[in-house]
């Protein structure tokens, strides 16, 4: 897994995802829809089965990054990278399911406004163990 040197200082003022998750099935679909979403490839990089994201929001007056709340599980992950850092793609339950099952390791950091409130965490997930940290400042 790659880890991130150019890592944003995480404060309640900026708005940010650096993100890195090792799946084989997850870059198999990402390349499958890699037309549809072009206008995101200047945030990710995929290298072998390494998926990586980062993108700072408030440098291009981004959305409501975590107006769902911080992602807690690897499902949620996996849907946030669609839903949210990929535009919205629509993906299969299936699809998701397998892709789940396929993940081997994420790291992410983020930061952002939830509806009430900013929000800062942190979520690792390797060797089937899950770490989740979020906090919430009103």
């Amino acid at each position: 897994m790659k880890i991130r040197a150019d890592f944003v200082t995480n404060s309640s003022s900026s708005s940010f995802v650096s993100l890195s998750i090792n799946s084989p099935k997850l870059v198999e679909t990402i390349e499958k829809i890699r037309e549809s979403i072009s206008s995101y490839e200047k945030y990710f990089k995929i290298s072998g089965n390494n998926f990586d994201y980062y993108i700072n929001f408030d440098e291009i007056g981004g959305p409501n990054l975590f107006s769902d709340g911080f992602p807690k599980n690897v499902e949620e992950v996996i849907r946030f990278v669609f839903g949210e850092l990929l535009g919205g793609v629509r993906i299969e339950d299936e699809t998701v399911k397998e892709i789940v099952a396929d993940t081997k390791e994420i790291s992410m950091d983020g930061s952002g406004f939830d509806e009430a409130d900013s929000v800062e965490g942190t979520l690792s997930y390797k060797n089937g163990k899950l770490k989740v940290k979020v906090s919430h400042d009103n």
